[in-house]
C-alpha cells in the first residue's frame, strides 16, 4: 500500500478534554452523537496536514501516466476484449448533469463490478497503484479502485478538496490494511469501497481505523 503510518490511538485524556471543549463551547450533542466521536476513528482520531507528496511516488508518478493514457484510449478500446473504457467515457457523459449522489452512486457501482486481483498476481510486486485504465483492462486491489473513482469524480468536476484517498486498517479482518474514497458533500463525508454496494456516511462506518489520506494537493496522516 506505499508509504505506511502508524496512527496513534487518541487517548482517554485527549477524548476528556475534547468532551470538555464541546460542553463549554455550549454546543449540544445527542447521546448517539457522543456515542460516535467516541468510538468512530475517523472522528476520534487528530489529523495532520502537508502539502509535500515527495514520499508518495506510486501517488504522484500515477497521475501523470493516467493523463497520458487518457490521451490514446479515451475513443478506443483497450483491446478487443475490453472496452470498458469506452463504458466508463458514456457513463462519464451521461452524468455530467447528474447530482453528486448519483455520480458517486454509478461510479461507485461501475469500478465495483470489476474483478479483484491482488498485485501479487498482476505484477508480481506486493504494491503498485494502477490508472483506471488499467484497473479496467486487468482487476485490481482496493487503492485502484479508490483511485479509479477518485479519478472519475474530479473529471466530473467534484473539487479535489472534497476528496480523499484513505488507508486504513480494517479491525474487523485483524488490521489488514485497506483502501478507500471519501467524498465530502456539504456537512457529510461518505465512503466507498469496493468491499460495499452502499455508499456509506463515515459517521456510519467503525470498522476502519485510517492511517493516512491524500489528494492531488495534500495528505494526512491521523493520530
Amino acid at each position: 500500500m506505499g508509504l505506511i503510518l502508524q496512527p496513534v490511538v487518541a487517548s482517554r485524556a485527549w477524548l476528556h478534554k475534547a468532551s470538555a471543549l464541546v460542553v463549554g463551547l455550549g454546543i449540544l450533542f445527542s447521546g448517539h452523537s457522543l456515542a460516535v466521536a467516541a468510538t468512530n476513528p475517523f472522528v476520534s482520531l487528530n489529523e495532520i496536514d502537508s502539502d509535500d507528496l515527495s514520499a508518495f511516488t506510486k501517488w504522484t508518478a500515477l497521475m501523470p501516466r493516467y493523463e497520458a493514457e487518457h490521451a490514446k484510449n479515451s475513443t478506443t478500446c483497450l483491446s478487443k476484449a475490453h472496452c470498458l473504457n469506452l463504458e466508463w467515457e458514456r457513463l462519464l457523459s451521461r452524468l455530467s448533469h447528474a447530482s453528486i449522489h448519483q455520480k458517486m452512486a454509478s461510479i461507485n457501482r461501475f469500478f465495483n463490478a470489476i474483478s479483484y486481483v491482488s498485485d501479487e498476481e498482476n505484477y508480481g510486486i506486493t504494491d503498485y497503484w494502477q490508472t483506471p485504465y488499467e484497473l479496467m483492462m486487468r482487476g485490481g486491489d482496493c487503492e485502484d479502485y479508490a483511485v479509479a473513482k477518485y479519478i472519475s469524480l474530479r473529471r466530473l468536476g467534484v473539487p479535489e478538496d472534497q476528496l480523499r484517498i484513505v488507508v486504513v486498517k480494517d479491525q474487523d479482518l485483524g488490521g489488514i490494511v485497506h483502501a478507500v474514497l471519501e467524498v465530502k458533500v456539504e456537512d457529510v463525508t461518505y465512503i466507498l469501497d469496493n468491499q460495499e454496494k452502499k455508499i456509506l456516511p463515515q459517521a456510519n462506518v467503525f470498522h476502519y481505523k485510517p492511517m493516512f489520506a491524500i489528494n492531488e494537493s495534500k495528505w494526512w496522516a491521523y493520530k
